[in-house]
């Protein structure tokens, strides 16, 4: 008898674990895209004094300055700019947990990324840093 009342303790706490061990990782995921869907509007483009002596930086500065990324819920999105060329119509956004960053890609060929934008938020205010770049954008909600 004490055998079994061991072994019903026993897989009750396993069912306890694996039930905690769910709800923690499904809390956990909803975290890191929460509140990430919606429009966002870049409000500034910083970049480094050395960086702003480079060609076609200035340029890119306000091409980027006012553009905006809409990041839908069906993880589909838009990136409008002044640049018809640098657009994104038909994208799709993946958010890397382990990277802290949103990857925009081609639907059609989901190993092109088309865009990879570390995601921060300091003090209240969001920043979208491009990888691969000296362009950190501080982006406002819409």
């Amino acid at each position: 008898m004490k055998f079994i009342f061991s072994l019903f303790i026993s897989l009750r706490l396993v069912v306890l674990c694996s039930l905690l061990v769910w709800c923690v990782s499904g809390i956990a995921s909803a975290q890191t895209t929460n509140g990430l869907p919606g429009k966002w509007i870049v409000t500034k483009v910083i970049v480094s004094e050395e960086s702003k002596q480079k060609d076609g930086v200035e340029m890119m500065c306000n091409l980027f300055t006012k553009s905006v990324f809409q990041l839908k819920p069906d993880q589909s999105c838009v990136f409008d700019c002044k640049e018809p060329e640098l657009a994104i119509r038909n994208g799709k956004w993946i958010y890397n947990a382990q990277k802290k960053s949103i990857d925009i890609i081609d639907p059609q060929n989901t190993t092109h990324v088309l865009m990879s934008l570390q995601v921060k938020n300091e003090q209240g205010k969001w920043f979208f840093l491009l990888d691969e770049s000296p362009f950190v954008l501080e982006v406002a909600k819409l």
